[in-house]
């Protein structure tokens, strides 16, 4: 049996972390190193994390100041001494097979990476999140047209480490490491830099990573999220050989668009304030010539309505819909 790493990022998790971490090391494939790696929490996460290093020696326990996930993550891929290595967030837990799947696949199709789908939980509900590839094996540039954005508003066909099982060896030796000046999109980053050096990867349907939706949404004063540039900036960088890249471009600014609109269900203000503020953003950041690039016919509805309101400037009713009507929605809607 190959040992598996399974890194962990820790920050002001204490409400879950106790069953993140009892998920993982309850898995039926048992030879695993779980390397917690706590980025400054100010919380008992990190008396939590001293306490499962004490029980079980395959916990190692790591600390450093407050740096990010990305350098969280980093620490936790230089400390690897597993063959293979996966991601877990700390609020997030695995079904008790996870690691056995994952393992089985990637040691059946001898590849470097490993994809599957996961369960999205909302208090006591799951939501199934619906597949992007069908299950099988795909040659990196086969594929390669839509992993930057495949028109559907979702975003990196692979965004997010979580949900992945990677060849250590491979990470290593390409040098592979979350780059920390990015806030937003670095998992997407880190897969697209990943996927530059493979020639094929493997997605499964297994649906064993349960990734928790808790966080309350409080009113606050948001601005644009400026993070997203600097993501793209550094996506164009990493896959500069992809032959469709500007089409894969326009599909994002759209993207980018959309991500920044929903986050009116936030914002502090009067609803005609807000619808003001989102006019204007949308002034500033037309769409029109970018529009007949997404993928319609594998958009669920609701973005499509979503999308057609944005581009007709339909302002007042996409923010009553945000704010009133798609916090319930998205609880039983395939994302």
């Amino acid at each position: 049996m190959n040992l598996v790493s399974i890194i962990v990022p820790v920050f002001n998790t204490e409400k879950y972390l106790k069953e993140c971490i009892e998920s993982i090391l309850n898995q039926t494939y048992s030879n695993i190193e779980l390397i917690l790696v706590d980025d400054g929490s100010d919380d008992s996460s990190p008396i939590i994390c001293t306490e499962f290093e004490k029980l079980d020696s395959r916990v190692r326990f790591i600390k450093q100041k407050r740096e990010g996930v990305s350098s969280a993550r980093n620490k936790g891929i230089i400390s690897a001494k597993g063959d293979y290595c996966c991601f877990v967030d700390s609020d997030d837990y695995l079904e008790q097979d996870y690691i056995q799947a994952l393992y089985d696949i990637i040691q059946e199709e001898s590849v470097n990476i490993v994809y599957c789908n996961y369960k999205l939980k909302y208090e006591q509900s799951y939501v199934r999140k619906k597949a992007r590839l069908a299950k099988g094996r795909y040659r990196v540039k086969d594929i390669e047209n839509k992993l930057v954005d495949d028109g559907t508003v979702t975003g990196i066909l692979f965004g997010s480490v979580c949900g992945a099982i990677y060849n250590t060896d491979f990470i290593k030796y390409n040098k592979l490491l979350f780059n920390e000046k990015i806030r937003r999109n670095e998992d997407g980053l880190f897969n697209l830099c990943a996927l530059q050096k493979c020639e094929s990867i493997y997605v499964t349907d297994y649906e064993g990573y349960i990734y928790r939706q808790w966080k309350q949404v409080k009113k606050q004063n948001i601005e644009w999220d400026k993070e997203l540039d600097l993501a793209t900036d550094a996506i164009c960088e990493c896959c500069d050989s992809i032959s469709n890249m500007e089409e894969q471009l326009r599909r994002r600014h759209i993207s980018v668009i959309f991500w920044n609109a929903i986050k009116v269900e936030m914002m502090k203000g009067s609803i005609f304030s807000i619808c003001r503020r989102l006019k204007e953003y949308l002034q500033e950041n037309d769409f029109d010539d970018d529009y007949d690039y997404l993928d319609f016919g594998r958009m669920n509805n609701q973005k499509k309505v979503l999308i057609q309101m944005l581009k007709e400037k339909h302002v007042f009713i996409f923010v009553f819909v945000i704010r009133f009507v798609y916090p319930t929605l998205k609880r039983f809607v395939k994302r």
